[in-house]
């Protein structure tokens, strides 16, 4: 365990699942408290995360005519967390004759003091997902054909406060999705290679 109650876990299994299919299953999650503070709401803090990656690995052996480098790669990651306040009062404390105002927090000087609107929920939800394949066909003892497939798979959903400050003022979402994907093929002679 490391500061903020952050636990890191992670984990593996591998091995075969027929005579001519394997597998390996890698799983990591991570897990944080808080690490923010309201200056105004001494209860309220902020930073809590959760973070959860998967990754799988089966290779296939399908025969004399498929070679060994049949390969699939499976890649998932979800991401939970408080996204942290935005630290734009002023730092130090107000000079003489000058109130501070609701727009303006006090930082003093601890890194962790931060401020946001009450009840605001400052979160990001993002998901990741990635799969590849990669496919060698032998025409004959030289002469391979490869297939290599990728497909990526992002979605950003976040909630940003960015006056960093207890009133209602900028809060953003910044949200999107985007997919890509790509297949080549190629020859390999490997009597010339």
């Amino acid at each position: 365990m490391a500061r903020f109650n952050r636990v890191e876990t992670t984990g593996f299994v591998s091995g075969p699942l027929t005579d001519t299919l394997a597998a390996r299953l890698s799983v990591r999650a991570i897990e944080g408290g808080d690490y923010q503070y309201s200056l105004t709401r001494p209860d309220d803090a902020l930073g809590a995360s959760r973070e959860i990656q998967g990754r799988l690995l089966p290779r296939l052996q399908a025969g004399r005519a498929t070679r060994a480098a049949d390969q699939f790669n499976g890649i998932a990651r979800q991401l939970r967390y408080d996204c942290p306040a935005t630290r734009s009062g002023r730092a130090g404390r107000p000079r003489a004759g000058r109130p501070r105002t609701g727009r303006f927090t006090d930082l003093s000087n601890d890194p962790r003091a931060a401020d946001w609107t009450p009840g605001f929920s400052d979160r990001s939800h993002d998901h990741f997902f990635q799969a590849s394949v990669r496919a060698e066909y032998a025409l004959s003892d030289d002469i391979s054909l490869i297939s290599v497939t990728n497909v990526a798979h992002q979605t950003i959903d976040k909630m940003l406060e960015q006056d960093g400050s207890a009133a209602y003022e900028t809060q953003v979402n910044p949200y999107g999705r985007l997919m890509h994907s790509t297949r080549n093929c190629a020859w390999l002679d490997r009597h010339h290679n």
